[in-house]
């Protein structure tokens, strides 16, 4: 069925208007961000094979950032999807993870930063995250800065604070995975948190707390006075 097929009010544009996004079923959400179908797959057919593939493939999975590139173009292998929108609904899904990111909670101890990175406990690779906070200790950005090794040589103070500056943050907080499951901190470890805490307070962004986390639990450099 084509868009102009379906009664006017139950269009997907026209009832998000009339009765807001809530009431819209994910195909109709699919369908306002496709837009159109192309010649033989009208929008809802394209939107529901697209829907279809981010429930079975893409939510509940960790690996997005790895596999962006897989996912993109088995997107834009669906018919009526392509280049163009397979790029709109990837834009779109990263949009969502970004704000759902910049929680209101306001970051007291490790303790509550430790349920936001579920993502890279697992990880087989070091990844390092530096969480932006404002005045109040809230949340301003989560970015993942590097994946492999974390030592002073290749982790630099101007990757950890370029997007610090940008956005005005009053601190960061550090957080990286040991895939090991150790929570020791190792040497570099110890030197790394070192050369940003210096930089921090040179730049007046301090470095609140850098923190490792594993399947074990965490460790906080705050909470081990070592900051």
């Amino acid at each position: 069925m084509k868009v102009k097929d379906i009664p006017y009010f139950d269009r997907p544009r026209e009832k998000l208007f009339a009765r807001g996004a809530a009431s819209l079923s994910d195909e109709e959400l699919m369908m306002i961000i496709l837009g159109s179908g192309i010649k033989g797959k009208p929008v809802n057919y394209v939107a529901k094979k697209v829907v279809g593939f981010i429930k079975e493939r893409m939510m509940g999975t960790d690996g997005f950032e790895e596999n962006f590139k897989k996912y993109f173009n088995n997107l834009k292998s669906i018919d009526g999807v392509g280049f163009a929108k397979a790029s709109l609904i990837i834009a779109a899904y990263e949009f969502f993870f970004r704000c759902n990111d910049r929680v209101e909670n306001t970051i007291i101890s490790a303790r509550d930063i430790y349920p936001l990175v579920n993502s890279i406990i697992a990880k087989k690779q070091e990844h390092l995250i530096v969480f932006n906070l404002n005045g109040r200790n809230r949340i301003i950005s989560k970015n993942v800065v590097t994946v492999g090794l974390i030592d002073q040589s290749l982790v630099h103070p101007r990757e950890i604070y370029s997007n610090a500056i940008k956005e005005m943050a009053a601190s960061i907080i550090l957080v990286h995975n040991h895939p090991s499951g150790d929570l020791e901190p190792s040497m570099d470890d110890i030197k790394t948190t070192e050369q940003i805490k210096k930089a921090g307070d040179i730049l007046g962004i301090p470095l609140l707390d850098h923190i490792i986390v594993s399947k074990n639990g965490y460790y906080s450099f705050k909470e081990s006075r070592l900051l």
